[in-house]
């Protein structure tokens, strides 16, 4: 049975970079940078000879938090012999570590040699103190794939509210 619904207002923001909030609240999408940065990598044993506790975690099926004292490691087991590694840092050592590798802090993820985005993510990963994680960076193939890659958190401020306590309002996606 179709119906419909009318409302005073409609949000289906796409996230930060939301053409909805850009076209109805310019003033109020600019961007943020909340000052932290994500190394995102996929990390597959798909058959080959994993690290000891690699293909158990990846098959767990229960996600970790690890806190370093430079970085915060989030694992998330996807099953079959996969494991998503987030590594997340704050500026001060991305600057750091991309100086340690001979490049300028703001040097993008993409122009960043194979050899230093591997010792970067070691050198993360090396902060859990578990030998596990960094050996299991042994499995990446190849450092410039598409299932590694660094982000920088930026995000928007949250908007006043546009409507009435009386308004017929829905809020859609990532406004929610």
């Amino acid at each position: 049975v179709p119906f419909s619904i009318v409302f005073d207002l409609l949000i289906a923001a796409d996230g930060v970079n939301s053409v909805a909030r850009r076209t109805l609240f310019p003033a109020s999408a600019s961007l943020v940078d909340r000052g932290f940065s994500c190394i995102y990598l996929l990390v597959e044993a798909e058959g080959r000879h994993a690290p000891p506790g690699f293909l158990e975690r990846a098959n767990s099926g229960r996600s970790e938090l690890i806190m370093g004292s430079i970085a915060t490691l989030t694992l998330f087991p996807l099953g079959r012999g996969r494991l998503a590694f987030g590594i997340g840092f704050d500026h001060a050592v991305r600057a750091r570590l991309w100086s340690d590798a001979g490049l300028t802090p703001d040097t993008p993820w993409a122009e960043v040699p194979v050899i230093a985005k591997a010792a970067i993510a070691r050198r993360l990963t090396q902060d859990a103190s578990d030998p596990a994680l960094a050996q299991a960076l042994d499995l990446v193939p190849d450092w410039n794939s598409y299932k590694i890659y660094h982000w920088i958190m930026r995000d928007t401020d949250p908007l006043a509210r546009p409507y009435p306590d009386t308004g017929n309002v829905i809020i859609l996606g990532d406004a929610a």
